[in-house]
């Protein structure tokens, strides 16, 4: 149980931060874990390393910016920390295999990885005797 928790604030911490500067290790230190279960966790719930994680929610936040706002490409590479805006189309373009511009101009949906919800109700995880 103590690993739900542990996973369900470094995504809060993550969603929360997602357009800052930050890295792993403040991830750990924030759901007070070291860096190496951190990591191990997210490889074994997600499947998918905490950088694979981040990346693909600033690339999917950033086509909703795309798509909805006349921020320009630029802009939006910034806001979501990539260091140039060539580094952001290429990490774009690797995701949904056109540039952001083609991107603009063609799709209208942005869903391609939604935020992960972890939410825990008190008791829920209780078996009732029937």
């Amino acid at each position: 149980m103590k690993n739900f928790f542990v996973l369900a604030d470094a995504i809060s911490f993550i969603e929360d931060n997602i357009c800052n500067q930050f890295n792993h290790q403040i991830i750990a230190d924030y759901c007070y874990v070291s860096l190496s279960s951190l990591q191990k966790l997210f490889r074994l719930a997600l499947n998918l390393s905490i950088k694979e994680y981040i990346s693909k929610r600033r690339i999917s936040l950033a086509a909703e910016d795309i798509l909805s706002t006349e921020m320009s490409i630029t802009d939006i590479a910034y806001k979501y920390q990539f260091s140039s805006p060539e580094v952001f189309c290429r990490a774009f373009k690797k995701v949904w295999t056109v540039s952001p511009t083609v991107y603009k101009k063609q799709w209208k949906s942005s869903g391609i990885f939604p935020k992960i919800h972890y939410d825990y109700i008190e008791g829920e995880d209780q078996v009732v005797p029937v």
